[in-house]
């Protein structure tokens, strides 16, 4: 019986290295900006690596197709050097150094750069593990490590700012939430809401961005 068993999944892994290899590719370019921040013009553009693979132990099943993503994030000045965003994000620590981290590896993670105030920001969503171990959380739950591990966010929205000096985006700030948007743009802010595009929601809570607490 066991020897069966390994037979079988002898001939699955074999079947599953022919499939990954087979497995379909595609380069989507996908977005291309230009902004106007720091004295200089800015061009922004992305492009997306999609790929799909068969996998053994996938989130919808014990085995099967998985898409995959990856994505490269560029800002280019006027005759200036072409930075990759995505090779450039350095999160703030409770050492007090910035930790160069990894992003835009997942449908879930990439990133965008906006321009707000004649500065440039980038927004993506991440796991806290994967950017700091200062003090920070999901949008209106301060408490979600004391969650079971079932029950938490997983994903939070953080913002790095660029600093043209050095050509890196430092992230020390994200998206707590704890907004009163009633009372800021006024009881119909639900449909104002409804109107805007995604763009202007991440614009919108950058002006409301949470510095790490890396004191806790």
């Amino acid at each position: 019986m066991g020897k069966k068993i390994l037979i079988v999944l002898f001939r699955l892994a074999i079947a599953a290295g022919i499939l990954t290899a087979c497995a379909d590719n595609k380069i989507d370019f996908t977005e291309e900006s230009e902004y106007h921040a720091y004295g200089k013009t800015w061009k922004y553009s992305t492009i997306e690596h999609h790929s799909r693979r068969w996998e053994f132990f996938t989130t919808h099943g014990v085995m099967g197709n998985v898409d995959l993503i990856d994505q490269d994030v560029f800002l280019e000045a006027d005759g200036g050097e072409r930075i990759p965003v995505h090779d450039r994000l350095y999160a703030l620590q409770k050492d007090g150094s910035f930790r160069k981290i990894n992003c835009c590896d997942d449908s879930s993670t990439v990133a965008n750069v906006y321009s707000v105030n004649d500065k440039l920001f980038v927004f993506f969503l991440q796991r806290k593990e994967s950017v700091t171990n200062c003090f920070v959380y999901p949008a209106g739950q301060p408490d979600n490590e004391k969650l079971p591990p079932g029950k938490q966010i997983n994903w939070i929205e953080f913002f790095g700012e660029f600093d043209p000096g050095s050509g890196v985006f430092r992230v020390n700030s994200f998206f707590a939430g704890d907004v009163d948007w009633a009372a800021e743009t006024g009881p119909n802010w639900k449909q104002l809401w409804a109107k805007e595009s995604l763009a202007d929601y991440r614009k919108r809570i950058y002006l409301h961005r949470t510095s790490f607490n890396c004191a806790k």
